[in-house]
């Protein structure tokens, strides 16, 4: 305890001495300051409201997968809040969560790693489709807006693979419950994530 007092004093002094004898500023050195330190606090807004609609984002996927329920599974093999299937789970690092465990006991795969899957597997679909959103972000297509939030919804649903060959082919796969790919355009489009 000490040690810390005494290495706290001795930071104390130091940047009192230095303080103390710095020569002062300019007006041009001050206001450049000032202007980083506005530049900072502004980045801080804007990152406080990129995390607020993506939080928002994924609720909404998450309701519309499991009303929000990180413990649901269905008779297709998907589980969490998400409704991961293996594949998903495991190119995001959760291979070794296996559904026959997590039916019986849910905590193997916590809420929290689920978060951490589907932050992976966005940012995996992002990567993969970088070329469809930058050419379709913005376009109407069968009276749809195509914006990347609803792109990466839709690639939750179907697969990258299947986001491609809609764009290419214009086939609007559906999952077990007869959720289709569009569907998941039109329903995620007004995110700005």
């Amino acid at each position: 305890m000490r040690k810390v007092r005494r290495l706290l004093l001795l930071v104390y002094v130091l940047f009192v001495s230095v303080s103390v004898f710095a020569p002062p500023l300019s007006n041009e050195k001050r206001e450049e300051h000032l202007e980083m330190y506005r530049i900072a606090e502004e980045l801080k807004i804007v990152q406080a409201r990129q995390a607020k609609e993506l939080k928002k984002y994924l609720d909404a996927i998450g309701h519309s997968e499991s009303r929000n329920n990180p413990e649901v599974y269905n008779s297709y093999g998907y589980i969490g809040k998400y409704q991961f299937g293996y594949a998903a789970r495991k190119s995001c690092g959760y291979g070794h969560v296996k559904f026959k465990d997590f039916i019986k006991d849910a905590s193997v795969w916590s809420e929290k790693d689920q978060e951490a899957a589907m932050i992976t597997l966005m940012s995996k679909n992002e990567s993969h489709l970088k070329h469809v959103i930058q050419k379709y972000n913005g376009k109407e297509i069968k009276g749809i807006t195509i914006t990347k939030s609803g792109i990466l919804a839709a690639a939750h649903l179907a697969g990258a693979g299947g986001v491609k060959k809609y764009f290419r082919t214009g086939s609007n796969p559906s999952d077990a419950y007869g959720t289709a790919l569009e569907d998941y355009l039109l329903k995620f489009s007004g995110f700005n994530i």
